[in-house]
């Protein structure tokens, strides 16, 4: 994800037709739609600027997160999933592909009533991954790390879905993978997009 040209400002006032070579992103931007793919620090730290960002240009108008990412270090997950929560705006989700890891967590944690699945998506709920590096001296605290984090992720994953917390304990240590009507059913998403309609715009309302 790019931020887009510093003249860019959200709002269909400046909205620039679709021309070959611009910046497609930024152009969803002005849309308030953000596309999620894989994770790592330096996609978190845009991903976050431009929810802050459309927060400052409309506090409550609706955001929509469009996610089709194999996860990435949990780290940079959680940072993205307490920013969904921090800004004051609705963040509305929708899996289109695969949401895998710390990406499934991001969708589940979209606002209630606003979370959506395409049909052909997948999702893998899978023990989160993380970046820590270190001596074998530090191999103790290291691992009391990932336990925590383990723990974070089901506590969220359980209170975002019909799950109970063991029943994600049992997913994430398996690595389950769930389609989009499995998904629905466990209450990762509240509905199935069978036929999108041809706006991408407010499809989960």
């Amino acid at each position: 994800m790019r931020f887009p040209n510093p003249d860019f400002h959200v709002g269909h006032a400046s909205f620039t037709p679709f021309s070959p070579g611009s910046d497609v992103e930024g152009e969803l931007l002005q849309d308030r739609i953000i596309l999620v793919g894989d994770i790592d620090a330096a996609a978190a730290e845009l991903l976050i600027a431009s929810l802050l960002l459309l927060e400052r240009q409309n506090p409550t108008e609706e955001i929509s997160l469009y996610v089709n990412s194999a996860g990435g270090p949990i780290d940079a997950a959680l940072a993205i999933y307490d920013a969904m929560n921090l800004v004051s705006c609705p963040v509305a989700t929708v899996c289109i592909g695969s949401a895998r890891g710390g990406a499934a967590l991001l969708v589940a944690g979209g606002a209630t009533g606003r979370r959506a699945a395409l049909p052909n998506s997948r999702f893998m709920l899978r023990a989160p991954r993380s970046e820590f590096e270190g001596t074998a001296a530090e191999a103790e605290g290291i691992a009391a790390e990932a336990t925590r984090l383990h723990q974070a992720v089901s506590a969220l994953l359980s209170k975002h879905t019909r799950l109970t917390p063991a029943e994600v304990d049992a997913m994430l240590s398996k690595s389950i993978y769930l389609g989009a009507a499995d998904a629905l059913a466990a209450g990762i998403v509240d509905k199935v997009i069978e036929r999108p309609p041809r706006a991408w715009r407010g499809i989960i309302k």
